[in-house]
C-alpha cells in the first residue's frame, strides 16, 4: 500500500485503485480562499 502525507502526518492507504487508476488531488489553502472571497466581495460592491 502507498504511504500518504498530509500536513506532516504519514497516512497508509489501505483502499486499493483499481486498475491504473489516477487520482487527482485539489486543495484549496487558506489564502487562496480569502483572495477568492475578497474578489467576490469587491465584485458585489463595485
Amino acid at each position: 500500500m502507498a504511504e500518504l502525507t498530509y500536513r506532516g502526518l504519514k497516512y497508509i492507504q489501505t483502499k486499493s485503485a483499481k486498475g491504473s487508476q489516477e487520482v487527482h488531488l485539489h486543495y484549496c489553502g487558506h489564502e487562496i480562499m480569502s483572495k477568492r472571497i475578497h474578489e467576490a466581495m469587491k465584485a458585489e460592491m463595485g
